[in-house]
């Protein structure tokens, strides 16, 4: 079972993994692929399943709503 706070927390190691990446140039890649697919792995460990982002998501468009009446 994973805990939120793992989540929370794959969330952040996987977005500063892809701007790692981004900032590779393709031989960097080619060169490191055993170790980037290992820390892909890793990214993937306690990432939220689609189903949380979902529910995420509408949570934050309930609170970005200004004409919403909160009951």
């Amino acid at each position: 079972m994973t805990l939120p706070s793992e989540e929370k927390h794959s969330l952040k190691i996987t977005r500063e993994f892809l701007r790692s990446l981004v900032k590779m140039n393709m031989t960097e890649i080619r060169k490191d692929a055993k170790s980037i697919r290992q820390q892909a792995i890793r990214c993937l460990r306690h990432y939220p399943w689609q189903i949380y982002l979902d529910e995420m998501y509408e949570q934050r468009i309930k609170e970005k709503e200004p004409w919403s009446i909160k009951k």
